[in-house]
């Protein structure tokens, strides 16, 4: 079973545990970095800092700097530094989502979910802010209120995996099964969709809907002018999945092979 966990962790071809960090595509903190300075320096120069000289540190080097902290392990600092950027300029965009992250990261999931508020008030149509509160809230549990974030996330970014898994999540937690398939089959490839609620209903432990779905990712015949790379994934991994629940039945999984390669 612990290697079930660890196929399903390295594939969710979607992310689908929720992985809660800023995705290439919509990470708004590529930022000019100065030359690093020592640490105990820099707190030392900002501290010291005259009220007339203005701000030792821009907004866009503060942040830097917390990126660093953070990347470093230094969470405290790392909030210090965001919440100087924030102190210079409130409405600073990137400095609201690296603090409201690194509260996500530290457990401070109202605080977190506050700050996704003012970042959303601030940039309304950015569908990864919708998504984050929506992870927030779902963190604290509020999965009717996180439903409403996910689906506005995936109006604006029509078939971003990542948002609709969460939407998925939420669904499958209020009980809503079904509401939880159609939302995968709506947005995603019918192999990816049924691999992805074999998870769900995997990580609840219901292993016998879990292996349902798993044959009908090896059983479909859906024809592709070319196959998608994330609907080659499914149909490998769910062949993998299948034979760690089910390890006594190998032949059945060999056929599945051999009629899957058939078909791609």
């Amino acid at each position: 079973m612990k290697t079930f966990v660890l196929i399903v962790a390295s594939l969710l071809i979607v992310s689908i545990a929720c992985s809660q960090t800023l995705e290439a595509s919509d990470d708004p903190t590529n930022l000019e970095r100065r030359q690093p300075v020592a640490h105990a320096e820099d707190q030392a120069q900002q501290s010291s800092q005259s009220a007339e000289s203005g701000p030792l540190l821009s907004v866009s080097e503060l942040v830097s700097k917390g990126q660093e902290r953070e990347k470093a392990g230094d969470l405290d600092q790392a909030a210090a530094y965001y919440s100087n950027a924030l102190d210079q300029d409130e409405t600073d965009l990137i400095a609201l989502r690296c603090l409201a992250k690194l509260n996500l990261r530290r457990n401070k999931v109202d605080a977190a979910a506050n700050l996704f508020r003012r970042a959303i008030k601030l940039a309304p149509d950015n569908a990864g802010l919708h998504n984050d509160l929506g992870v927030s809230l779902q963190q604290l549990n509020n999965h009717v209120d996180a439903i409403k974030y996910f689906e506005s996330a995936i109006t604006m970014a029509p078939g971003h995996n990542r948002y609709v898994n969460n939407l998925a999540i939420s669904k499958n937690k209020l009980g809503d099964i079904d509401g939880a398939l159609q939302a995968l089959l709506k947005h995603q490839y019918l192999e990816v969709a049924h691999f992805n609620m074999a998870y769900l209903h995997w990580e609840h432990r219901r292993h016998e809907e879990s292996k349902r779905h798993l044959k009908i990712v090896l059983r479909s015949r859906e024809v592709y002018e070319i196959v998608p790379n994330q609907v080659q994934s499914a149909r490998r991994r769910a062949q993998e999945l299948l034979e760690c629940l089910e390890p006594k039945d190998k032949k059945y999984v060999e056929e599945q092979i051999y009629l899957t390669s058939a078909h791609q």
